[in-house]
């Protein structure tokens, strides 16, 4: 008899099948809930099992378990195997920062791979244990219905986990397909983001943890992709909050340090102060990240608790091996300033690899400052490029950073300087910037400029305007402002427009010489190559 893999699972713990239904529905878009859920479903493979073949006395860990079963020698090896397998892709996902060369692709291939091995697995315990020879099953993959009966409890049911994992794996699928797309525009149609929000609410009025925890979030900051702004309603972010922390170590970090957030409820009493110091204190030990770091700089700064580096050092040091990209990052800047820069730039690239970007510009600037401008254009290019950061306006900062370490790599390069001047003349006149940007660009390019003066030697006609719109008719400087402004009038003159008289010569020679050479002085050698002075040759 032919079963689907769904009933396949079911008929072996029928406990298991909503269990697996989400794990295969999720697989592509949150692979790593996939992973997580498969790996718990084997601790009820395992009982099971374990009743199949007598083993009454079963752990609570399931390592344990997996070394029971290959002592008692009466199951095959290879069920033990791939039982092991799925446990260590389960493991991969729980833990992604310790895995952080596997990428989402990565982490989709695999729970791909796990749910067809948990097929086969029954299938295997099926045969092998219960003597059960009509095993064949179809792994039915791409199967519209995949979410139906998890997407069904979700909207027509009570069940609040299910609301909320629909509503986890809808964002999760939308944001994938925006930053894959690489797109500024990051807001979900009206009828998505009122899916989301939507279920999320039920699932955290429902008594869904996670969900209370994430809508205390959303009202906390708001949320960009759904376009909404944070609330100001500090009533029911403290309801959220508080509720989650009942059973959410990291809820209880969030809501601990909310509860110092003296500009959102106005109040600064020593009592609450007190009890969100033991609230973060109970959540890190819980290995709560962000708890962790935040005693890490009140002990370190001594704020609202008596100073304490050594107890400082230690609440870090633990938030670095859980892998918190903060920690890291601030560990990298303690250690720039001990002068250890190998072990700083370490750590740098932790953070960056976590999606940390601003870590990315102190490695930057740590190269910019031992004068590896190569690796400090590096550097800044991955804060540059990063799809979200903290503060989008410091991205044109950074990018003329990037110009001045180009600037530093051509030396005296002529065509290389007139190339980079270009690229910052364009890039600042088509944006909409601010004076200190503005002034920023004018100091990297002014001694670009005086380099420049009388060996312009443009490629093309493009560059040859820029470039000449640099300076006045007399040979001064222009503003590199001045510059800016005439590039974007001559983009859009029309008509009767009128430019400054001493831009129309530059022009009309930008126009006549697409490519022109710098003309030597007269006991200069000549260009053409004949060895004679200029003023004797070509001159």
């Amino acid at each position: 008899m032919m079963l689907t893999d769904a009933q396949l699972v079911a008929a072996y713990i029928p406990e298991g099948k909503e269990q697996y239904l989400y794990a295969k529905g999720v697989y592509s878009i949150a692979p790593k809930a996939s992973l997580t859920e498969l790996r718990g479903l084997l601790h009820l493979l395992i009982r099971q099992l374990g009743e199949h073949i007598g083993i009454e006395e079963l752990a609570q860990k399931l390592g344990e378990n997996i070394s029971i079963l290959r002592k008692s020698r009466l199951v095959n090896p290879a069920i033990t195997d791939m039982i092991y397998d799925i446990k260590k892709r389960g493991d991969q996902a729980a833990h992604p920062e310790t895995f952080t060369h596997m990428s989402h692709d990565d982490f989709v291939e695999s729970a791909k791979d796990a749910l067809n091995s948990f097929c086969e697995l029954i299938a295997l315990i099926r045969l092998s244990v219960l003597g059960v020879t009509e095993n064949e099953f179809e792994f039915i993959i791409d199967d519209a219905s995949e979410l139906r009966e998890l997407t069904y409890a979700a909207l027509f049911t009570d069940d609040c986990q299910a609301k909320f994992r629909v509503a986890k794996a809808l964002i999760e699928h939308e944001t994938k397909k925006i930053l894959e797309a690489n797109s500024s525009v990051i807001y979900l149609s009206n009828s998505k983001s009122d899916v989301y929000l939507g279920l999320m609410k039920e699932a955290a009025y429902g008594g869904c943890p996670e969900a209370k925890l994430d809508m205390g979030l959303i009202l906390l900051h708001g949320v960009d992709l759904l376009g909404i702004d944070p609330s100001d309603d500090a009533g029911r972010i403290f309801m959220f909050l508080r509720e989650a922390s009942l059973t959410l170590p990291e809820a209880k970090a969030v809501y601990a340090l909310e509860l110092m957030n003296v500009k959102r409820h106005g109040y600064d009493d020593e009592d609450t102060v007190h009890d969100a110091i033991e609230l973060l204190v109970e959540a890190a030990e819980d290995e709560s990240p962000d708890a962790l770091y935040a005693l890490a700089e009140f002990y370190s700064e001594g704020r609202h608790v008596q100073k304490d580096a050594g107890l400082a050092m230690s609440y870090l040091e633990k938030a670095v091996s859980l892998g918190f990209p903060n920690a890291q990052y601030k560990v990298a800047t303690l250690l720039v300033e001990n002068h250890q820069h190998d072990e700083a730039i370490s750590y740098f690239d932790k953070a960056i690899d976590q999606g940390f970007a601003e870590a990315a510009v102190a490695k930057g600037e740590l190269f910019f400052e031992l004068g590896n401008f190569e690796e400090a254009s590096d550097a800044y290019a991955i804060y540059v490029t990063a799809p979200y950061v903290d503060k989008p306006e410091c991205k044109i900062l950074v990018q003329l950073k990037i110009y001045e370490c180009l600037i530093k790599l051509a030396g005296n390069d002529l065509l290389k300087l007139q190339d980079i001047l270009y690229k910052v003349v364009m890039t600042m006149g088509g944006g909409d910037y601010s004076k200190s940007d503005y002034k920023v660009a004018e100091g990297i390019c002014k001694p670009v400029l005086k380099k420049l003066r009388g060996k312009f030697q443009p490629v093309n006609e493009d560059q040859t305007l820029a470039l000449m719109f640099s300076f006045k008719k007399d040979g001064s400087l222009r503003r590199l402002t001045e510059t800016f402004e005439l590039m974007d009038d001559l983009a859009g003159l029309s008509g009767g427009g009128r430019l400054p008289k001493d831009i129309y010569p530059l022009i009309n020679k930008a126009k006549n010489i697409a490519v022109s050479k710098a003309r030597p002085g007269r006991n200069e050698p000549c260009t053409c190559g004949s060895g004679k002075k200029y003023k004797l040759c070509c001159g």
